[in-house]
């Protein structure tokens, strides 16, 4: 029976002693209840069970009596009278067996016309399809529901060459004429079954995660059951995408029907993906995770034609300008962490899937590279060549051994080792090359998948070391690069990929490509579950910048915010973890960074400027660490406030990022000073650190009175024990909640001889100007200190509660001697939480 409304196996415990009484009673059928319950405790295979189940419902006592299902009935209403009338009963035929047996009855019907009964169960494993797999076609699929096998037709034989059309009122897979009409048994007799009285459940339904899934949805591949088979016309692989096809047409055929009430899908399992079922040692039925109905850690990957149209459509192509059809292929993860062409971020996929994307009319077409050829040509067809006085059908040109790798490395990263980046390797016995060629892949693989990858590149690499150029009569202008041809010369045969089609002088098509060899590109990758021998690169050191800089616009206004920015210092780092150490007592977990800050030094000392206009005399290069890159913006784009980095000290903006050499940029038409950080432009040297402020740069609220305090922060990259890494100290400074120093410093002389000095203060936050309205105060209260200097004598020191202050005449004879007409001024803005802000000191002429 299956349960639903109520947790059955919780309201079945509690009625335990009910249930013992329900296999006394039931005397032949306990058989079944007791096997059921072993089947929960994993003892019993279901398909078993599914089998013994269908035989025992078509035992007949006389003709079209069923003592089976008529204890069924009987035990559905003790079942009901337990459980309650809350609680919904069903039970879960097999797809072959709800409808009719064999001899044309309709056994069941008696139970689905109970009342104990609330709904139609049926374990919905029908066939959709019944032919060798060539593709994923939904809308194919979808229409299997209502045509094919048990809906228009069957097999008469048991070899399947014969078939027999079938009414409707016999056909099992017509699901609706069968819900929507009365059923009569060959005995003329009208059965109790109420059209349309009940909804169905679909108990089950599921697909196998191989190749032709769909055309024997109800097999099961597990070499330790006597029971295992493939489905029939697979070929035997694991293919996610056509389990996928399948359910997606399931779901489209039965989505929102009225007749068709809820659908379980088999099967998803309770164990932590991708530990189960990697962890063999653990769970000795992961090795059919890979072939079986499970869908976990199979449905949620995307594919590469997504990841492929994505990236074309970012890079301004439209739907009709792209074509993916070839690349149904499942992609468990692709990371872009910087700023790449879309051909580099396609090519990245082209070299994991084993497709090329050629151009043809006004399309790219994505094409799989598998043992298929586009053309076959006779090398009594080509226009001969004159070779070194000789003439030739064609001409092949071979690279020296010395030239080709004898090893690829393909790196990846690791699922079950946090993603972290691990290497993959296929060598060549070779005694003359010697190179070794890495493949950095940003893509989420298993260990088996890349050591395809490699062993495929390294077999193709040492394939494509013999170029052939040909000559065609104008007829084959239709070829394209990226076709692959077979040339056949006798008992010759090559196998050639284009990669450059020409038209030449008139009448002549000109191709050039390498030799393509067909074993490599059979395009399947048998996966492997379990332990795989990765070899786990080392991560790189981490390399980290405590922050102590001005606030962000959407910063708390009361609050001390740091920021963190930390990266690798060599390519493959994936993440660090940040702890405040502290002297006698347990160091404190602060953070997490898992994306790498683009983070470098300065080459060149960048000048003085001026802090109100753009910057367009001085510039700066700048070293960055890792493969990170720098990108340049208009003008109007920084001034709203892309590009902005830390130079030292200095926040700065940057129009133009121009690459000098690998990993060197320079940074010209700079805006200096943001932030209020003009104190910090003129301190400039060769080395000061370089921080991007974008999002990879990780804020942290820490308490107001770790103001003036030392902080020791350790890195600890990830792999690496916490107790080791890379350590950083600095005092902190609370530049988040100083404020920043005034602006429009003036001196105005009164007719008495005072001199009036005033300011305008400025918002560390939201400090825009607006018309009509005052810029925030941001403290708790308005407070200043000025002071007036006598060369580098400090001669006058207030601290006034208004933007100006008067400096009497008779003050300024007691300072100077006179009235004078130049002087300096330092006026500073006090925060009750931190004290003096930032100073502005000033020169000032007496208007």
């Amino acid at each position: 029976m299956d349960v639903a409304g109520k947790t059955w196996r919780g309201e079945l415990t509690g009625a335990s002693s009910h249930v013992n009484n329900f296999f006394t009673r039931t005397n032949g059928y306990n058989r079944f209840i007791l096997h059921y319950a072993n089947l929960m405790a994993g003892k019993v295979d279901a398909f078993a069970i599914g089998t013994e189940m269908k035989k025992l419902n078509a035992i007949t006592s006389s003709t079209g009596i069923y003592p089976a299902v008529t204890n069924f009935v009987s035990l559905a209403a003790s079942v009901k009278s337990i459980m309650g009338s809350g609680t919904k009963i069903t039970y879960a035929a097999d797809w072959s067996e709800y409808h009719h047996d064999d001899n044309g009855w309709h056994h069941l019907d008696p139970l689905w016309a109970s009342a104990s009964i609330d709904m139609v169960g049926i374990d919905a494993y029908f066939p959709l399809s019944d032919a060798v797999q060539t593709g994923y076609d939904v809308d194919a699929l979808k229409a299997g529901w209502t045509s094919g096998e048990g809906y228009d037709f069957y097999y008469t034989d048991a070899a399947r060459t014969t078939t027999a059309s079938l009414s409707p009122a016999y056909a099992w897979k017509n699901i609706a004429y069968w819900w929507n009409n009365a059923h009569t048994n060959p005995d003329s007799s009208v059965t109790a079954w109420v059209p349309g009285s009940k909804p169905i459940w679909f108990t089950e339904y599921g697909f196998a995660s191989v190749d032709g899934c769909a055309n024997e949805p109800n097999v099961f591949i597990d070499s330790t059951t006597a029971a295992s088979a493939y489905p029939r016309f697979s070929r035997g692989r694991v293919d996610f995408m056509a389990q996928r096809t399948a359910i997606a047409a399931t779901e489209s055929q039965w989505g929102g029907s009225s007749m068709v009430e809820r659908k379980f899908l088999w099967a998803w399992d309770a164990r932590p993906y991708p530990y189960w079922p990697d962890l063999l040692d653990v769970w000795a039925d992961g090795k059919s995770w890979v072939t079986g109905h499970w869908v976990q850690g199979k449905l949620g990957a995307s594919h590469v034609a997504s990841a492929v149209e994505q990236i074309a459509k970012r890079a301004g192509l439209t739907d009709a300008q792209i074509d993916t059809a070839a690349l149904q292929i499942i992609l468990d993860g692709f990371v872009l962490h910087k700023r790449v062409t879309a051909r580099a971020a396609i090519q990245q996929l082209m070299q994991a899937y084993f497709f090329t994307i050629k151009e043809s009319g006004a399309a790219l077409i994505a094409i799989a590279r598998d043992a298929s050829v586009d053309g076959v040509i006779n090398a009594s067809h080509c226009i001969p060549q004159k070779i070194d006085g000789q003439h030739v059908p064609y001409v092949v040109e071979r690279k020296e051994d010395l030239l080709l790798p004898d090893r690829m490395e393909v790196q990846y990263l690791n699922r079950l080792q946090r993603y972290e980046t691990n290497i993959q390797a296929a060598s060549r016995s070779t005694q003359d090359a010697t190179d070794t060629i890495t493949v950095p892949l940003s893509l989420v693989l298993s260990a088996s998948h890349a050591r395809a990858i490699a062993e495929t590149l390294l077999s193709d690499r040492w394939a494509e070391r013999s170029s052939v150029t040909l000559q065609l009569p104008i007829a084959y202008a239709s070829l394209e690069p990226g076709d692959v041809i077979q040339l056949n010369d006798g008992a010759i045969s090559h196998r050639i990929r284009l990669s450059k089609v020409q038209i030449g002088r008139p009448g002549v098509v000109k191709l050039k490509g390498v030799i393509d060899a067909a074993e490599v590109w059979d395009g399947y990758i048998a996966p492997t579950i379990g332990g795989d021998g990765s070899n786990v690169l080392p991560n790189p050191a981490t390399r980290l910048e405590i922050l102590d800089i001005p606030a962000y616009p959407g910063d708390a206004r009361d609050a001390l915010t740091l920021r963190f920015a930390a990266c690798g210092v060599a390519n493959g780092w994936t993440g660090a973890t940040l702890l405040q150490l502290h002297a006698g007592s347990d160091d404190e977990t602060l953070l997490d960074i898992t994306t790498p800050a683009t983070i470098g030094s300065a080459v060149s000392v960048l000048g003085a400027g001026d802090a109100t206009v753009f910057d367009r005399i001085n510039t700066v290069d700048v070293s960055l660490l890792g493969d990170v890159a720098l990108a340049s913006a208009s003008e109007s784009t920084v001034l709203n406030g892309t590009n902005i980095a830390v130079l030292g000290d200095e926040l700065i903006q940057f129009a133009n990022a121009t690459l000098m050499s690998p990993g060197v940029y320079r940074l010209d038409t700079l805006l200096r000073g943001r932030f209020g950080t003009e104190y910090a432009m003129g301190s400039h040297v060769a080395g000061e650190r370089f921080v991007l402020l974008n999002a990879a740069v990780v804020p942290l609220t820490v308490p107001v009175s770790h103001n003036g305090q030392q902080w020791t922060v350790r890195a600890a990259t990830f792999g690496e024990s916490l107790t080791s890494g890379t350590t950083v100290s600095a005092t902190i400074q609370a530049n988040s909640l100083k404020p920043y120093s005034p602006v429009s410093v003036r001196a105005v002389a009164q007719a008495s001889g005072d001199i009036v000095i005033s300011w305008v203060r400025r918002a560390r936050i939201d400090g825009g100007l607006r018309d009509f309205v005052e810029i925030p105060l941001m403290e708790q209260a308005e407070q200043y200190q000025l002071q007036i200097f006598n060369g580098a004598t400090v001669v006058r020191n207030w601290l006034v509660t208004t933007p100006n202050a008067t400096y009497l005449s008779a003050e300024q004879i007691a300072d100077f001697g006179l009235n004078p007409s130049v002087f300096t001024v330092a006026v500073t803005q006090l925060s009750t939480l931190v004290g003096q802000g930032h100073t502005a000191q000033r020169n000032v002429h007496v208007e």
